[in-house]
């Protein structure tokens, strides 16, 4: 499930679902374009067995792409 579209019950689902045996895999955004964390992204990083975070590649300098690019001009 991708976490970025649920609301702050999303993390207790989670717990549940772990307790009750199940395999649950998360895939989310970490942080947003200006570096500012996603909701409840460190709360389900805290409560995580294992973590395997990946980076994009940056099409612009070609490094590590840590944050997410915002093609438009809004900042919210």
């Amino acid at each position: 499930m991708k976490h970025n579209f649920f609301d702050k019950d999303i993390v207790q689902l989670i717990l549940d679902l772990a307790n009750e045996g199940k395999r649950v895999i998360v895939s989310t955004l970490d942080r947003d374009f200006i570096g500012k964390p996603f909701r409840f992204a460190g709360d389900i990083l805290a409560i995580a067995d294992n973590i395997d975070k990946k980076a994009a590649i940056c099409f612009v300098c070609g490094n590590a792409a840590t944050i997410t690019f915002r093609k438009g001009t809004s900042t919210n």
